[in-house]
């Protein structure tokens, strides 16, 4: 902005000052750079073909593979090498496990959970079909630190918010599963924001101009990870969206 107060900037201490404050609004700047968080691509890769890998990888903060439900009951090479090549781009890859809502054999979970450690050397668990009343809550958190006592991140996936306590152990918690039209709609409890970094918003459903809008309102919603499809029900994360590299053009751009 210009100043027609020329004269201003002949004092010479005041020019100092000027210059100063310069700096500091620089460097503050530089600062609030470099302490910006971005929302973050998490996606539900449940598909084989290694095409889809390969563009996923390129763009994606966390792949989720689901090779069968869960890790399946024998090793898969081609997962191997799919999950070996997302990671060498810098992506983390987390397993996919079901819990059917706090119903499913402890044992059988952790069975699960060893099968993609040993097997793939996944970064964290996937927990799917998460509970969400508090009563279930320590059966959550003895999953999630059996998986970080194997050195494996988690995200729990009730598809909606559960109550807070389940915030208080978890690295992560899909608060919002959906069509991009509930989306518009939807209202994440206020309480989410006292966990920052937590929330994942996955919303299938929508064409291109509605990515770019749903992409937007996670950003005013607080979200730290966001995957939006144009894919559909029955299974909406079984491919990738025909605007996929507009995506992460856009994901780009979600600094806050």
């Amino acid at each position: 902005m210009k100043t027609k107060n020329v004269a201003l900037f002949k004092t010479p201490g005041i020019h100092l000052v000027i210059v100063l404050i310069a700096v500091i609004g620089l460097a503050g700047g530089v600062q609030a750079l470099e302490n910006a968080s971005c929302v973050e691509m998490a996606v539900p890769s449940y598909f084989y073909e290694e095409s889809l890998w390969s563009e996923n990888a390129e763009g994606s903060g966390i792949m989720i593979m689901n090779p069968n439900n869960g890790p399946d009951l024998e090793k898969s090479e081609h997962y191997v090498n799919q999950v070996r090549n997302a990671k060498a781009n810098g992506v983390k890859v987390y397993g996919y496990v079901y819990t059917s809502y706090g119903k499913r054999n402890p044992a059988a979970i952790k069975r699960d959970i060893d099968r993609y450690n040993i097997w793939y050397g996944v970064d964290g668990i996937f927990f799917d079909e998460t509970a969400t009343w508090k009563s279930k809550a320590g059966h959550y958190r003895n999953l999630t630190d059996y998986a970080k006592s194997k050195g494996m991140k988690n995200i729990l996936n009730p598809g909606v918010t559960p109550n807070e306590e389940y915030f208080k152990f978890a690295d992560s918690i899909v608060v919002f599963e959906d069509s991009y039209k509930d989306y518009l709609s939807a209202r994440i409890p206020s309480f989410v924001n006292k966990y920052p970094g937590k929330a994942v918003h996955l919303v299938y459903g929508a064409d291109e101009d509605e990515m770019k809008n749903a992409m937007n309102l996670a950003r005013q919603r607080g979200a730290s990870y966001i995957y939006v499809t144009d894919d559909d029900l029955d299974n909406p994360w079984d491919s990738l969206p025909y605007y996929w590299q507009e995506e992460v053009m856009e994901m780009a751009g979600l600094c806050r």
